[in-house]
């Protein structure tokens, strides 16, 4: 008994009559009967390597650590792999719902049906709260199933875990920042010092010089050139020290810059507002008499 060029099994007939007996009409009955019934066997047989192949492809998915599920054309779970239990789901609970389900409405906007009517594979990323209650990263794929069409039959889905990766390319982002803030303050140290020395020792001549015979106007504004050429050396001095990054707002929120000031140390920061508010802009800072 053949389909096609498959053998599938062999047919014995036993017949009480001489064959003679037998019409050509009976002949071709029995030839039918053992066509249809080849055919129910290669049917069958089909069958169950069908279901071995799912039960091995489902193995194998169980194995992997990304969520992987699968829907229908209306959206509605036909697989889902037991990871799914991370959300404190059952996979066997939630076949036939919605996807939603995994997925909430309001983190999906509508990429699924997207997929589903043919737009084509889509990828994002989104945060999504787990059983415990923690909060994850999540690399979302969505995969249109094909079955000899360009019309889905279906989508696949893999959602990995990205929390830890993005963690260390933040990491690694700072690290090169330091690295070159470290080779900034290098250079801002040798371009900064050797002037401000200069002025420090001029500073110090010129007060010498004058004596008690300075003004009171030329006295304050002596005292305001060695404050601020102090605060220079301070602001030097700690961004060689800096051993982490911090960052505040300037300029109303449009530009970031680093943090230098110390918690202790209002007079540093005193032209750049309170340390809640550091967005003023210079050209918004109070002007001081006679500021040089």
């Amino acid at each position: 008994m053949s389909v096609g060029s498959r053998r599938v099994a062999m047919l014995f007939v036993g017949i009480k009559k001489d064959a003679e007996s037998i019409t050509q009409y009976r002949q071709m009955l029995l030839s039918l009967a053992a066509s249809q019934a080849a055919e129910a066997i290669c049917h069958a047989s089909d069958l169950v390597e069908v279901d071995r192949s799912r039960e091995s492809f489902a193995t194998l998915l169980e194995t992997v650590q990304e969520i992987v599920f699968a829907t229908d054309t209306a959206g509605l779970i036909s697989f889902v792999n037991s990871k799914v239990k991370k959300f404190g789901l059952e996979p066997s609970a939630i076949l036939g719902q919605a996807l939603y389900t995994i997925i909430p409405i309001e983190i999906d906007e509508g990429r699924a049906v997207r997929v589903l009517e043919g737009e084509g594979s889509l990828e994002y990323e989104a945060e999504l709260t787990l059983g415990d209650k923690s909060k994850r990263l999540f690399a979302i794929s969505l995969v249109p199933l094909l079955e000899g069409g360009t019309d889905p039959v279906g989508m696949m889905g893999v959602m990995r875990d990205v929390t830890a990766q993005r963690h260390l390319e933040i990491e690694l982002g700072n690290r090169k920042r330091f690295e070159a803030l470290t080779e900034a303050a290098v250079s801002l140290n040798h371009e900064l010092n050797n002037p401000l020395t200069v002025i420090q020792g001029s500073l110090y001549m010129l007060e010498h010089h004058l004596g008690e015979q300075k003004s009171p106007e030329i006295e304050k504004q002596l005292a305001k050139i060695k404050e601020y050429t102090q605060r220079i050396s301070m602001v030097i001095k700690r961004f060689e020290e800096v051993n982490s990054l911090s960052s505040v707002n300037y300029h109303a929120g449009r530009v970031a810059m680093i943090d230098l000031s110390e918690k202790d140390d209002s007079k540093l920061i005193s032209n750049y507002g309170d340390k809640e508010d550091r967005g003023q802009s210079e050209s918004q800072l109070p002007e001081e008499e006679g500021n040089i």
